[in-house]
């Protein structure tokens, strides 16, 4: 359970030797007494059952999720493209920018608090029209302070929905951080496995063409037909189709993540390197935990948080406010006469505001408000079913994919072994041709299917981590840090 509660209090003005003020302060106090005391705290809850553990294990295990899962590739080159993408992804550019917004709203409504302070020289010169008498010249330096008492928490509201809304768009950055990370991750490995698939392409290339040059041959022998050449033909075709198609597949993923990287995307870069093979161990934690580790999650809490003050704020509009404000202003020929104690006016006003009519818009305004703050549960409610969703889906994926991993490794070996039987019973004269290259078909056909779910297998993966809130870097961002240690 979180609770917010607003900070501070409204400090009160010095009274003494300001007599016409002492009215004005007393009513504030009355006033003070009778407001109403909403209290601002409230209670995060999820309006749905949050499971005890996720349901690919019997009993998960808390405090257990991988952090720094980049290192499991093994890929120093990898490692490059990700500190690359973080130094010139645009998308991360567009979060550090609402970053940096965030922050300064922020400041700006803590400011608000205090007193504004203004300052103003002005000076002037008079003659008749006809410039028969002197010049009349004049210097008017002024001092001016302005402030609104926060009677009923209104401003300080607003400080802390701003201050929740730059922790927000931080927890964003960092989440922008760890998807970007993984998009690179991702397209690594779509590109790397074009590449397998391209390779097999080759390999099948190169087997039609043996298959068609011994076509020919028996042709010559006249143990052939013409037929049986231009079926090989076709095949040999075919093959080239599927080169030209695997070709085409890996430029793309190399200028998708091109894009990742801030380059030019004209398919040059070399990003190439070998798949691994992982570890089928993975910590996922409790699912409670997740609620208070992935970033979105809990910027998407914070939203909440900012929305019940920003309620506070649209129902405090509608009570009376006290504002003060103060000059000095001194007048005289110069600076120094302008300056001088007896050319110097102060004057001290204060007032008690309040809305009388307004056709219902502040009314409104708190049903906004309302309205705004049942959306940031329902939107934190979604987001969070989402989590839990997107990690049961990658650890079922896992499971599955790495059952086909294991049948489909067993088929590629078997079909290796019957494909060197198949060649020594052709090389007897027992079978024919065609027979030992639809075995090499079926073979590269396995071994196609296989590399998509290896693919598949490490994409997940990478989605796993993502979707537990595991970082790619082996500890977590400081943002993170900070806001954890402040719950």
């Amino acid at each position: 359970m979180l609770n917010y509660s607003p900070d501070g209090a409204a400090r009160k003005p010095h009274s003494r030797q300001f007599k016409p003020l002492l009215f004005i302060l007393l009513s504030t106090t009355f006033l003070s007494a009778c407001a109403v005391q909403e209290s601002q705290l409230y209670s995060q809850s999820t309006d749905f059952r949050v499971a005890s553990s996720f349901s690919a294990f019997a009993q998960s295990q808390p405090h257990m999720v991988d952090d720094g899962w980049l290192k499991s590739f093994k890929s120093a080159r990898l490692e490059g493209l990700v500190v690359e993408a973080l130094a010139n992804n645009r998308d991360l550019r567009i979060a550090a920018a609402n970053l940096v917004i965030s922050r300064a709203k922020a400041l700006q409504a803590g400011a608000q608090l205090l007193p504004s302070v203004t300052g103003s020289v002005t000076g002037s010169t008079e003659n008749t029209l006809s410039g028969g008498g002197a010049n009349i010249n004049g210097i008017d330096i002024g001092f001016n302070v302005s402030w609104e008492v926060d009677l009923w928490g209104r401003i300080r509201g607003n400080r802390a929905a701003a201050q929740l809304d730059a922790v927000s768009e931080e927890l964003l950055y960092e989440y922008t951080r760890q998807s970007i990370a993984s998009q690179v991750v991702e397209n690594w490995i779509i590109i790397n496995g074009n590449r397998q698939i391209l390779n097999i392409a080759y390999a099948e290339v190169s087997s039609r063409k043996e298959t068609l040059a011994n076509t020919r041959a028996r042709i010559a022998e006249q143990s052939a037909l013409a037929v049986d050449e231009s079926q090989a033909s076709a095949n040999l075709e075919l093959a080239n189709n599927r080169v030209a198609a695997a070709q085409g597949k890996v430029e793309e993923s190399v200028r998708a993540l091109e894009v990742l990287l801030g380059r030019y995307p004209d398919a040059k870069t070399d990003v190439y390197g070998s798949l691994p093979y992982l570890s089928a161990s993975v910590s996922a934690g409790l699912p409670s935990e997740l609620l208070e580790r992935r970033p979105d999650i809990i910027a998407a809490e914070r939203q909440v948080a900012a929305a019940f003050y920003r309620r506070g704020e649209a129902k405090a509009a509608k009570l009376p406010s006290l504002k003060l404000s103060a000059s000095l202003m001194g007048s005289g020929g110069t600076i120094g006469s302008a300056l001088t104690p007896g050319n110097i006016v102060w004057n001290l006003v204060g007032g008690i505001f309040a809305p009388l009519i307004n056709s219902g818009q502040l009314e409104q305004d708190v049903v906004i408000a309302t309205a705004n703050q049942d959306a940031a549960l329902a939107n934190y409610g979604a987001i969070a079913l989402n989590a839990f969703r997107e990690v049961e889906d990658a650890l079922s994926n896992q499971k599955y994919l790495g059952r086909q991993l294991y049948h489909l490794g067993r088929a590629k070996r078997e079909l290796r072994n019957s494909i060197d039987s198949e060649q020594e019973r052709f090389d007897a004269g027992e079978i024919d041709l065609f027979r030992l290259a639809d075995t090499r078909i079926r073979y590269y056909d396995t071994q196609r299917a296989a590399v998509g779910v290896h693919v598949a297998y490490l994409l997940n993966r990478v989605q796993l981590h993502l979707a537990l809130g595991g970082s790619f870097e082996a500890a977590p961002s400081l943002a993170i840090v900070v806001v954890a240690e402040a719950n």
